[in-house]
């Protein structure tokens, strides 16, 4: 098994630095990490394996967008988490994006914000073995993820001092 017991992500990025990077990281995090250069290998990717999260581009190949990976994923696993990461903050994405419980991360990313971020989604602290995520209610997960929320105020950029801005619900 590919995972070896550990939480598993699908990075998705038309950019293959971009894609290096975010493994890279995640993997030194504890998380099992495959990656997608584009919709297309990422569809093929997710018809092999299942992920605990997604983390995509907003932009890709050839008018694509991270959206329509997520939902190809969620109907292969319905309520799969997912990181949407853009340099565009419209407010038509931002409300899709709360419409469709994905959290969205803006560039430039604050290195600390993406990993308390896949931290909150996945329901733990550390990524170490999918045992341990797996014992977790997933009721516990879901009051969690509801308490950091998912919304957007809207605003374009990328905010004050260049920090990533989370998409955050109001209830």
């Amino acid at each position: 098994m590919w995972r070896q017991g550990k939480l598993g992500i699908l990075v998705v990025d038309d950019e293959r630095s971009v894609l290096a990077t975010y493994a890279l990281i995640l993997q030194k995090q504890g998380y099992a990490v495959q990656t997608a250069i584009s919709s297309v290998e990422a569809r093929d990717i997710l018809d092999q394996h299942e992920f605990d999260l997604l983390l995509c581009d907003y932009s890709l190949e050839q008018e694509h967008t991270g959206f329509e990976v997520i939902d190809y994923a969620r109907r292969k696993t319905p309520g799969v988490k997912a990181i949407l990461i853009t340099g565009y903050a419209s407010k038509e994405t931002a409300d899709q994006a709360t419409d469709s419980d994905i959290q969205v991360l803006y560039k430039p990313i604050d290195i600390q914000e993406f990993f308390d971020t896949v931290r909150t989604l996945l329901g733990k602290n550390y990524a170490s073995n999918k045992e341990g995520a797996a014992g977790q209610e997933k009721g516990d997960a879901r009051k969690e993820h509801s308490k950091e929320g998912t919304t957007e105020s809207g605003r374009g950029g990328t905010g004050s001092g260049g920090r990533s801005r989370p998409v955050r619900r109001s209830h």
